[in-house]
């Protein structure tokens, strides 16, 4: 059982996820995340990534609550 799992996560750290080309037809998923000092974005339709965007916070935006963290991302990748 321990094979399989080694084998899983050693096939998933050298395959590097291929990035589909967007569909306008299909619905565009936007998952973001913030933690401490980091915001990090993955733009997806139908659970492919189609691009990743992360970023630094400035000292300005260490103190902002996640919620706030997480609605900045949205601005800026939007904006991106």
């Amino acid at each position: 059982m321990a094979y399989i799992a080694l084998d899983k996560l050693r096939e998933a750290l050298y395959t590097a996820p291929v990035l589909a080309l967007l569909d306008f037809k299909k619905v565009f998923v936007l998952e973001t995340n913030a933690c401490t000092n980091r915001l990090g974005v993955v733009l997806s339709q139908e659970g492919r990534p189609l691009a990743f965007f992360s970023l630094a916070l400035g000292v300005k935006h260490l103190g902002l609550s996640i919620y706030k963290k997480e609605y900045m991302a949205i601005l800026i990748v939007v904006k991106h």
